[in-house]
């Protein structure tokens, strides 16, 4: 799998490659208003780190080949999922 087929898997917008030297910065800027999370990809020939914001929620990962970068960020989703289902929960 390439870093382009794992990166649609996650989301299926429209991504930019910037490239800062000794890593590739995939971004795929969100729309807070409409509840879409910007997402940040730092590849270092197949490993790396992902980061996902939100309004004021931000959750950060490590992954290790183009499958885990999938695996984490299908992660972070349903923590977010899980994490709005408690806040829309009343107080005891």
């Amino acid at each position: 799998m390439t870093l382009e087929q794992a990166l649609q898997a996650v989301e299926g917008n429209e991504w930019s490659l910037n490239n800062s030297g000794s890593y590739d910065v995939w971004e795929c800027p969100g729309e807070m208003v409409d509840g879409v999370p910007d997402w940040v990809v730092y590849d270092r020939g197949g490993r790396g780190w992902v980061s996902r914001e939100i309004g004021w929620y931000y959750q950060r990962g490590d992954w290790d080949g183009y499958a885990d970068l999938v695996r984490v960020a299908k992660a972070m989703d349903a923590a977010d999922e899980g994490l709005q289902a408690v806040l829309q929960e009343e107080p005891r």
